[in-house]
């Protein structure tokens, strides 16, 4: 089964995982990056994923450079995520940041 880490902080309208189907496709890392600094570099990304095969876990967490995609309608994470395994947590009003 998969496992959400144990060491995800979130704080108010923030990204969270829904316990769901997330397959560690990286995705989100992706778009992260690209909201951050204009390319698809995961080096650059808030969210983190990592993958254990062996143990059949997918793993990650959300550092401080999240902003929770400020500028955007909803966090871009969450928007283009295939397998709908992340949901905002508290309220959010678009142009605001997290906190």
């Amino acid at each position: 089964s998969l496992t959400c880490a144990s060491e995800l902080e979130v704080t108010t309208a923030q990204p969270q995982h829904r316990y769901g189907p997330c397959y560690g496709c990286r995705t989100c890392e992706l778009v992260c990056s690209l909201h951050h600094t204009g390319t698809f570099d995961p080096k650059h990304s808030s969210i983190h994923v990592s993958r254990q095969p062996l143990a059949g876990t997918v793993r990650w967490r959300i550092d401080e450079t999240c902003d929770g995609c400020a500028t955007e309608r909803e966090p871009l994470c969450i928007k283009h995520c295939a397998y709908d395994a992340l949901s905002l947590s508290g309220k959010r009003t678009p142009g605001t940041t997290p906190g």
